[in-house]
């Protein structure tokens, strides 16, 4: 269960990503949630990377949300997304 060589990187970053991939793979999530009265919708991200085993159930949980306007780049629109600490972002003002 340990990681005991990784080898092909060029730099000390990519051994470690290699590490932290195999260990425990995380993802930034990025989707669109509707904004109440208006078209377009709201471009949203995870404010960090989320367990990647996680990310269908973050999108599912996401689903329902309706961002209530104005709503500010950097604004909360679903916080303790699968009862972790990561968050889903407005990364757009709408």
């Amino acid at each position: 269960g340990a990681v005991v060589s990784v080898s092909g990187h060029s730099c000390k970053r990519g051994e470690t990503y290699a590490h932290e991939e195999l260990i425990h793979p995380v993802r930034m999530v990025t989707a669109l949630v509707r904004v109440r009265g208006r078209a377009e919708p709201l471009p949203v991200k995870t404010d960090r990377p989320i367990d990647k085993t996680l990310i269908f159930a973050a999108l599912d949980a996401l689903k329902p949300v309706v961002a209530e306007p104005p709503v500010r780049i950097g604004d909360v629109v679903l916080a303790r997304v699968c009862g972790t600490a990561v968050s889903f972002v407005a990364t757009a003002n709408a």
